[in-house]
């Protein structure tokens, strides 16, 4: 069992700690170290899905093993430049489970290009 599995399993027994589904965000820079462009971005691309960044639980992680993100259940993933273990293809709407997970660049390297690839995958995890 690895440590995240240990922590999960065996530090937060209670209920309360254990949530499920939702909206994961990955990101690959501590939030203090987002510029404020990068927070004003972010934000405008959960408002466009009708989320906030208090409705989403936000990870700062380097590198993301789906498989360990997959012990808090949740519904959709979102990650902003980290890499991922499996690799899955930048700005496609990918499948692990019944979770749904877009990866993309880091905020800051998003141009009006893959703005457009992001949003159309967007659309299609979030639609009703």
């Amino acid at each position: 069992m690895s440590l995240q599995e240990t922590i999960l399993t065996d530090l937060y027994t209670e209920e309360i700690y254990n949530i499920t589904g939702g909206t994961m965000v990955v990101i690959n820079k501590p939030w203090t170290e987002l510029t404020q462009d990068d927070m004003v971005l972010l934000t405008k691309i959960l408002t466009a899905v009708k989320l906030s960044i208090p409705a989403v639980h936000i990870l700062h992680l380097d590198h993301v093993a789906i498989d360990q993100l997959m012990l808090r259940k949740p519904d959709n993933v979102l990650i902003f430049g980290a890499d991922v273990t499996p690799p899955l293809p930048h700005y496609e709407l990918s499948r692990h489970g019944s979770t749904r997970v877009i990866v993309s660049e880091e905020l800051s390297r998003l141009d009006d290009s893959t703005k457009k690839k992001l949003w159309a995958n967007l659309k299609e995890m979030f639609k009703p």
